[in-house]
């Protein structure tokens, strides 16, 4: 009898049984950011993208210098839940645009110079379906976390 068969249906099983337990256990951070980023999107001042990315602009600058994917750029920023529990924050912190999760990287390189944009982010687009640890195993960004971020451009390099 071939064994791989059996074998790989059980793998299947057990994989989309994990997937499973994950959602359940998360699924309270995955509805509760459904249900922000559906009522935020009626916001007359919220721009919807095609990928599900939000955000405000609260300063528009004049500038007309934006970053592109080979920059890095210095920001003013925080970071919180939807539920507005501030979880990071930096004053002119640098980052490679390359190495921001996608709806941050997608938002910075819309951004002109000095400007400022309140954030809506989901989940697809943040920290995905296996959120972000400390070396502790302690969750930094849950699974499933819609992530709002206010940020300031501050410089390109």
């Amino acid at each position: 009898m071939n064994l791989r068969l059996p074998f790989l249906v059980l793998s299947i099983f057990l994989c989309f049984s994990f997937i499973g337990c994950d959602q359940n256990e998360y699924g309270d951070w995955k509805k509760e950011g459904e249900a922000f980023l559906e009522a935020n999107k009626s916001d007359p001042d919220v721009i919807v993208t095609k990928t599900g990315l939000q955000y405000k602009i609260l300063v528009n600058s004049q500038s007309q210098e934006r970053p592109q994917s080979v920059n890095s750029v210095k920001v003013n920023f925080t970071a919180s839940f939807t539920n507005g529990t501030v979880f990071d924050s930096g004053t002119n912190t640098v980052f490679a645009v390359s190495d921001l999760i996608p709806g941050f990287q997608e938002a910075i390189l819309k951004m002109k110079l000095g400007s400022k944009w309140k954030l809506f982010i989901p989940y697809s687009l943040a920290y995905g379906s296996t959120g972000t640890k400390k070396s502790n195993d302690e969750y930094i960004v849950p699974p499933y976390s819609a992530i709002i971020y206010e940020v300031e451009l501050v410089q390109i390099y």
